[in-house]
Protein backbone atom coordinates (compact mmCIF):
# COMPACT_ATOMS: atom_id res chain seq x y z
CA UNK A 1 0.00 0.00 0.00
CA UNK A 2 0.77 3.93 0.03
CA UNK A 3 2.11 3.66 3.79
CA UNK A 4 4.02 0.05 3.44
CA UNK A 5 5.75 -2.11 1.44
CA UNK A 6 4.59 -5.88 2.25
CA UNK A 7 6.73 -8.61 1.81
CA UNK A 8 6.12 -12.36 0.91
CA UNK A 9 8.59 -15.06 0.58
CA UNK A 10 7.69 -18.44 -1.34
CA UNK A 11 9.54 -21.38 -1.46
CA UNK A 12 8.58 -24.19 -3.61
CA UNK A 13 5.01 -22.68 -4.10
CA UNK A 14 4.09 -22.26 -0.46
CA UNK A 15 4.72 -19.03 1.67
CA UNK A 16 7.86 -19.44 4.08
CA UNK A 17 7.81 -15.59 5.10
CA UNK A 18 5.76 -12.80 5.36
CA UNK A 19 6.51 -9.44 6.83
CA UNK A 20 5.70 -5.42 6.35
CA UNK A 21 8.11 -2.64 6.11
CA UNK A 22 6.63 1.00 7.49
CA UNK A 23 7.72 2.39 4.30
CA UNK A 24 5.94 2.59 1.20
CA UNK A 25 4.79 5.01 -2.35
CA UNK A 26 3.36 7.42 0.13
CA UNK A 27 6.63 8.40 1.60
CA UNK A 28 8.61 8.64 -1.98
CA UNK A 29 5.28 11.26 -2.75
CA UNK A 30 5.80 13.15 0.23
CA UNK A 31 9.60 13.18 -0.37
CA UNK A 32 8.64 14.49 -3.68
CA UNK A 33 6.05 17.11 -2.80
CA UNK A 34 8.74 18.57 -0.05
CA UNK A 35 11.59 18.46 -2.35
CA UNK A 36 10.06 20.36 -5.01
CA UNK A 37 7.55 22.48 -2.87
CA UNK A 38 4.39 21.42 -4.59
CA UNK A 39 1.05 20.52 -3.02
CA UNK A 40 1.07 16.47 -2.27
CA UNK A 41 -1.62 15.86 -5.18
CA UNK A 42 0.83 17.52 -7.47
CA UNK A 43 3.84 15.62 -6.14
CA UNK A 44 1.86 11.94 -6.66
CA UNK A 45 0.82 13.28 -10.10
CA UNK A 46 4.81 13.79 -10.72
CA UNK A 47 5.58 10.89 -9.49
CA UNK A 48 3.40 8.57 -11.30
CA UNK A 49 4.03 10.94 -15.14
CA UNK A 50 8.08 11.59 -14.61
CA UNK A 51 9.46 9.67 -11.59
CA UNK A 52 12.38 7.56 -12.26
CA UNK A 53 14.09 5.54 -9.43
CA UNK A 54 17.47 5.96 -11.54
CA UNK A 55 18.66 8.88 -11.81
CA UNK A 56 20.98 7.94 -14.46
CA UNK A 57 18.51 7.07 -16.71
CA UNK A 58 17.14 10.47 -16.96
CA UNK A 59 18.47 12.65 -19.69
CA UNK A 60 19.88 16.15 -17.91
CA UNK A 61 17.86 18.21 -20.50
CA UNK A 62 14.63 16.63 -19.91
CA UNK A 63 12.63 19.18 -18.26
CA UNK A 64 9.07 18.94 -15.99
CA UNK A 65 7.02 21.72 -14.72
CA UNK A 66 6.25 22.00 -11.00
CA UNK A 67 3.01 24.08 -9.43
CA UNK A 68 4.00 25.71 -6.50
CA UNK A 69 2.23 26.30 -3.49
CA UNK A 70 0.97 29.35 -2.66
CA UNK A 71 -0.43 30.47 -5.51
CA UNK A 72 2.95 31.01 -6.83
CA UNK A 73 4.05 30.66 -10.56
CA UNK A 74 4.56 26.73 -11.61
CA UNK A 75 8.43 26.25 -12.67
CA UNK A 76 10.17 24.14 -14.84
CA UNK A 77 13.01 22.43 -13.41
CA UNK A 78 15.06 19.06 -14.51
CA UNK A 79 13.70 15.67 -14.36
CA UNK A 80 16.87 14.44 -12.49
CA UNK A 81 15.89 16.84 -9.41
CA UNK A 82 12.90 14.90 -9.05
CA UNK A 83 14.87 11.39 -9.85
CA UNK A 84 17.50 12.35 -7.46
CA UNK A 85 14.54 12.79 -4.89
CA UNK A 86 12.90 9.47 -5.31
CA UNK A 87 16.11 7.04 -5.87
CA UNK A 88 17.70 7.36 -2.41
CA UNK A 89 13.71 6.70 -0.51
CA UNK A 90 13.66 3.33 -3.01
CA UNK A 91 17.20 2.15 -2.28
CA UNK A 92 16.12 2.71 1.43
CA UNK A 93 12.96 0.61 0.74
CA UNK A 94 15.36 -2.19 -1.56
CA UNK A 95 18.06 -1.92 1.57
CA UNK A 96 14.96 -2.99 3.98
CA UNK A 97 13.08 -5.68 1.96
CA UNK A 98 16.86 -7.19 1.48
CA UNK A 99 17.20 -7.22 4.85
CA UNK A 100 14.40 -8.95 5.87
CA UNK A 101 14.81 -11.52 3.30
CA UNK A 102 18.09 -12.08 5.06
CA UNK A 103 16.23 -11.86 8.47
CA UNK A 104 13.57 -14.60 7.35
CA UNK A 105 16.33 -17.43 6.50
CA UNK A 106 15.70 -18.35 3.09
CA UNK A 107 18.04 -15.69 1.12
CA UNK A 108 20.07 -18.16 0.06
CA UNK A 109 16.93 -20.09 -1.95
CA UNK A 110 16.04 -17.33 -3.93
CA UNK A 111 16.48 -18.46 -7.31
CA UNK A 112 14.19 -17.51 -9.35
CA UNK A 113 14.81 -13.34 -7.95
CA UNK A 114 12.60 -10.77 -6.50
CA UNK A 115 8.62 -9.63 -8.13
CA UNK A 116 8.02 -6.23 -6.55
CA UNK A 117 4.47 -5.17 -7.64
CA UNK A 118 2.59 -1.71 -7.03
CA UNK A 119 -1.06 -0.87 -6.43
Amino acid sequence: GGGTTDIVVFCEGAVVHTSVLTLGGNHVTNDVAVGLRTPAGEAERIKQKYGCALSSMVQKEETIEVPSVGGRKPRILSRQILSEIIEPRVEEVFSLVRQEIIKSGYDDRIASGIVLTGG
